[in-house]
C-alpha cells in the first residue's frame, strides 16, 4: 500500500546532503519520490527504468542519478532501498493503520452507546400486566424494522459504498474515513430521505460518468440532492392525482424504491415547473 503523503524533514535532509550540487540533490529527491510510490519501496537494479523513470536524459543527469544511488541506496536482492525511507514508510503505515483502527471502533462505541441508552430509557417502571396486543398491532410495529434499517449508516455500509464508487484497492482515502464519513452518509438518510438501496444505485451509475472515484462522500452531494429533489416530484405528482408519474414511467423504478429511476440525475430529469408546483 503507498500513502498519498510523503514525510520529509529539512534539517535531516540538508545535514545529509548539503555537498550534493544541485542537479544531484534534484536527483535524490526525484529517486525517493519513486521510491516511495513503487511497491516494496524499492527500485529495481536497472539503469535503464531507473533512467527513463528518473527522466534522467543527459549523460551529466544519469551521472548525478549514479551517485546518488552509489551513496544514498543500499543494494539487495536486486534492488535498490533507501533505509531511511523505508523506516519512514513502515512508521507512517502504522499511524494509517491505527487512525483507520480508532475511526472504526469509534464509530462502532458510539452506536454500541447510543443503543444502550434507549435500552435503558425503554426500561419501564413495575406495573399492571397489560394485554397482548392484537396480531395486526404487533405486524405494524415489526414492518418498520426493515424501513429502519435502511435508512441507518455504518462504517461497513461506508466501505460498501466506497467499493461501489470504485475504491477496490484497500486503501481508505482522507476523507472517507469514519466516523465523519459515516456521519456524512447518515445525513442523506435522514435529512434526504434515501434509503441504502438508492444511494448505492445513485453512487454506481453517478460512478460511470466519471473517470476518477469521488474522494469523499462531500463529492456525492449533488448527486443524492437531485435524486431526493426527484422522488420529492414523484410524491407530489402522484398526490395531484396525475400528470407525469416517476415510479411508472421508468422500467428500473418500483415502488419499494429498490431501484433509482433515470429521471433522478440532473442530465435527465428537468427541474419542476414552479407553476405547476405551487398549484
Amino acid at each position: 500500500m503507498s500513502l498519498p503523503y510523503f514525510p520529509m524533514y529539512p534539517s535531516d535532509f540538508e545535514a545529509k546532503t548539503s555537498h550534493l550540487t544541485i542537479l544531484e540533490d534534484g536527483a535524490y529527491n526525484r529517486l525517493l519520490r519513486l521510491c516511495w510510490m513503487t511497491p516494496g519501496c524499492s527500485l529495481p537494479a536497472d539503469e535503464e527504468w531507473i533512467m527513463r523513470r528518473a527522466r534522467a536524459q543527459s549523460e551529466e543527469e544519469k551521472q548525478s542519478v549514479r551517485t546518488v544511488l552509489n551513496e544514498f541506496f543500499k543494494l539487495k536482492n536486486g534492488r535498490y532501498s533507501n533505509p531511511r525511507l523505508t523506516r519512514e514508510l513502515a512508521i507512517a503505515k502504522e499511524l494509517y493503520e491505527k487512525r483507520v483502527s480508532s475511526g472504526r471502533k469509534g464509530g462502532i462505541s458510539n452506536s454500541l452507546k447510543r443503543k444502550e441508552e434507549l435500552s435503558s430509557n425503554a426500561v419501564a417502571m413495575p406495573k399492571q400486566p397489560e394485554p397482548e396486543p392484537e396480531p395486526e398491532e404487533v405486524a405494524i410495529a415489526t414492518s418498520k424494522a426493515p424501513e429502519q434499517v435502511a435508512r441507518k449508516a455504518d462504517p461497513d455500509f461506508v466501505f460498501e459504498l466506497m467499493h461501489v464508487c470504485g475504491h477496490t484497492s484497500g486503501r481508505i482515502p482522507t476523507y472517507w474515513l469514519p466516523p465523519a464519513s459515516t456521519i456524512h452518509v447518515q445525513r442523506w438518510m435522514t435529512d434526504l430521505k434515501l434509503t441504502r438501496a438508492e444511494i448505492l444505485e445513485a453512487a454506481k451509475a453517478s460512478r460511470k460518468n466519471h473517470n476518477e472515484p469521488p474522494n469523499g462522500p462531500k463529492a456525492l452531494d449533488r448527486v443524492m440532492q437531485n435524486l431526493s429533489k426527484a422522488k420529492a416530484a414523484g410524491q407530489m405528482t402522484r398526490a395531484l392525482g396525475g400528470g407525469h408519474n416517476l415510479a411508472t414511467t421508468s422500467p428500473r423504478a418500483d415502488r419499494s424504491g429498490a431501484e433509482i429511476p433515470s429521471q433522478a440525475f440532473p442530465d435527465e430529469f428537468p427541474p419542476a415547473d414552479p407553476k405547476f408546483v405551487t398549484r
